[in-house]
């Protein structure tokens, strides 16, 4: 607690944890937002126009990517571990290829999807909310689609 104490109320344990980190994570105000305008004028001549080409994401492409990621790996906040996304038929991923087809068509993300999990892990001595590190962990699907694109 602000104070020094320990408290087992996860309430409080959020509000501690939210006012130590508020002045990083919120260090900008809405007026203060970086402007993309500001920035290309600033670096046009460092930006390179590239034709980006989109193929379709496929369920072959999808298994290929699957294959190569480890078993083990912590579990989305969606609830899926990549160990289950191995084990799935071609026509789930099939599925799943066509909602990230749609996902890019349209530029729309399910809530459920672009959810992630925020933790906070030990990077010292103490238990004061700034000697701990945040970690963010996605959604499953979401990093399938992502290592998918990577490559």
């Amino acid at each position: 607690t602000a104070d020094g104490g320990v408290t087992a109320n996860l309430r409080k344990m959020d509000e501690v944890v939210r006012d130590a980190w508020s002045g990083i994570f919120s260090a900008r105000t809405p007026e203060d937002e970086p402007q993309y305008e500001r920035f290309a004028q600033r670096y046009r001549d460092l930006i390179k126009k590239t034709p980006m080409t989109r193929t379709p994401i496929t369920a072959e492409r999808l298994r290929e990517v699957v294959k190569k990621k480890p078993e083990k790996g912590a579990c989305g906040v969606d609830g899926w571990r990549m160990s289950e996304l191995k084990r799935l038929p071609v026509s789930i991923l099939k599925a799943f290829a066509d909602l990230f087809n749609l996902i890019e068509e349209t530029g729309q993300w399910p809530r459920q999807i672009t959810t992630a999990l925020v933790s906070l892990i030990p990077k010292g001595e103490g238990s004061a909310p700034l000697n701990h590190r945040p970690i963010t962990v996605t959604s499953t699907i979401y990093r399938l689609w992502a290592c998918t694109r990577l490559k």
